[in-house]
């Protein structure tokens, strides 16, 4: 009986620990830099960079310091969205490497 007694008691003890901590889902899910640059950009730039790729020409040039400072801040004259509130430093960092990359496999 005595055992029984102490089960119980560890057993409530757990509960009541459980009970205190609160499980939240993490507020960011992860995604590959691809599965960003698709939702974020794929209807205007096309999925796999199609419409960046047939650009022959470009408002700015295909330089990585260009390209972070568009996809941070934006071009309002053109309404390409400013990401500097809904991505990192480094996802933007990310983003811009994977463009320059698949720009330069084309």
């Amino acid at each position: 009986m005595k055992n029984f007694r102490l089960i119980m008691m560890i057993s409530v003890l757990i509960i009541m620990l459980f009970s205190m901590v609160e499980c939240q889902p993490s507020k960011k899910i992860t995604q590959t830099t691809k599965e960003q640059y698709i939702e974020l950009c794929g209807a205007c730039h096309g999925r796999n960079l199609e419409y960046l790729k047939e650009k022959e020409k470009w408002m700015f040039e295909k330089k990585y310091d260009t390209i972070f400072k568009v996809i941070k801040k934006g071009i309002k004259s053109v309404k390409m969205p400013a990401y500097e509130n809904d991505l990192s430093d480094q996802e933007i960092q990310n983003m811009t490497n994977f463009i320059l990359k698949e720009l330069q496999q084309s």
